[in-house]
């Protein structure tokens, strides 16, 4: 709040790396009818990458479909899927360890030459790979009942459950210790290792809907979601590096609320209409003090017994519209209009023209809060999703 700089961070060195990653994957399935209602499948994925040394990552993957009547199937599944250390997170191991590029850190700097007062802290702080470095893996489960009902509706209800394993995240080797703040390597700087020990929990329940009527369709979906994990991102830092069972907390961009419509319209002179709506419950996010508390050179601290994305932000709503029509230059004769939105209906060239209406009533949606404690916009948001947006065109084919 007193407008001072806490930190000055810069990486220096060459950048110029030369470096490759092979990617290989293969899949095979089967699916078996058991009797004319009763259909299993079952396969297995075997995925390689030339940046890992883990190798045993096959995948099994099991489904089956059941048949109640003409109107009902319940369906299942199990699967295990492996992510992939993309090649940024390859990269930026190989750059930034500590030979090729260094990082400086100065605490208190000044303004504006950082160096002009502060404390030089880091000048070799580098990024490495932990032994076991393994590649992520996740285990999907779902089930789900479809069913259709009279006057052309037709229902879904779904749940899910997804567990994490072996999911990558950072952690600082060399943080001061929490009983003496002194560095288990005093002579080096920060030791940032990537390693896959982090772990996640996701579960939902989904109702869907669709109904045909004679000149408009209409679908919608709400979802009641929830999630925990213990890091969101694999360069993220913990607020604790000794003590990483403190970061296990709810799941940020996971809402807790999800609603989805979409209503398509056929109006008159051939006018197509289409209506969607979407709204959700806010976001999770971290309050944090603003400070580096415990000296490992992070201003990610968190007041004492707070969870990691404690915080709830704001609701999101938005309703947006599509008309459109379509218009026959010679050729068939035919209403375009009778083969539906950009339909053909022969030979023969087509133009259409539509308006989009994004965010058509305006609504300000506040992005997500600041959570830090000690700046001013802390528990306010200071961005906002986008206005309403008009665009019009048109489209010619032939």
């Amino acid at each position: 709040r007193s407008g001072t700089p806490l930190k000055y961070r810069v990486t220096r060195g060459n950048p110029l790396l030369d470096a490759s990653q092979l990617q290989l994957a293969f899949f095979l399935q089967n699916d078996f009818r058991v009797t004319n209602r009763f259909t299993v499948s079952y396969g297995a994925r075997y995925q390689y990458q030339s940046n890992l040394k883990d190798r045993n990552n096959i995948n099994p993957r099991m489904a089956a479909a059941y048949a109640i009547g003409t109107t009902t199937v319940i369906r299942a599944g199990i699967g295990v899927f492996n992510q992939r250390l993309n090649e940024n997170l390859a990269q930026n191991l190989l750059r930034l360890d500590g030979t090729r590029q260094g990082e400086i850190l100065v605490d208190n700097p000044g303004w504006p030459n950082p160096f002009a007062a502060g404390t030089l802290k880091d000048v070799t702080s580098r990024r490495v790979r932990a032994p076991e470095l393994a590649a992520p893996y996740n285990v999907n489960t779902s089930l789900s009942l479809e069913r259709t009902l009279p006057a052309n509706l037709f229902l879904t209800v779904s749940t899910d459950y997804n567990r994490g394993i072996r999911l990558f995240r950072s952690r600082n080797l060399n943080a001061p210790l929490p009983d003496t703040g002194i560095k288990p390597f005093p002579d080096q700087g920060h030791i940032y290792q990537l390693e896959s020990t982090a772990k996640s929990e996701y579960r939902n329940l989904r109702v869907a809907m669709r109904q045909r009527f004679s000149v408009f369709s209409v679908t919608a979906a709400y979802t009641l979601a929830s999630g925990n994990s213990d890091s969101d991102q694999p360069l993220n830092l913990p607020s604790n590096n000794y003590d990483l069972k403190t970061e296990w907390g709810p799941t940020a961009f996971v809402q807790k609320h999800q609603f989805n419509t979409s209503l398509n319209s056929s109006l008159p002179f051939g006018v197509f209409l289409t209506t969607t709506l979407a709204a959700n419950s806010g976001n999770r996010y971290n309050i944090t003090t603003g400070k580096d508390n415990n000296g490992d050179g992070q201003t990610n601290d968190r007041p004492t017994g707070i969870l990691r994305n404690s915080a709830l932000g704001p609701r999101f709503f938005n309703v947006s519209f599509n008309f459109s029509k379509a218009f026959r230059i010679g050729g068939a004769s035919e209403s375009a209009g009778r083969n539906g939105p950009g339909g053909t209906g022969g030979a023969g060239s087509q133009m259409s023209i539509f308006v989009n209406a994004t965010n058509a009533l305006n609504m300000t949606n506040p992005g997500t809060p600041s959570g830090v404690m000690t700046s001013p916009f802390f528990g306010r948001s200071f961005n906002g999703s986008a206005p309403r947006e008009i665009e019009m065109g048109m489209r010619y084919q032939f």
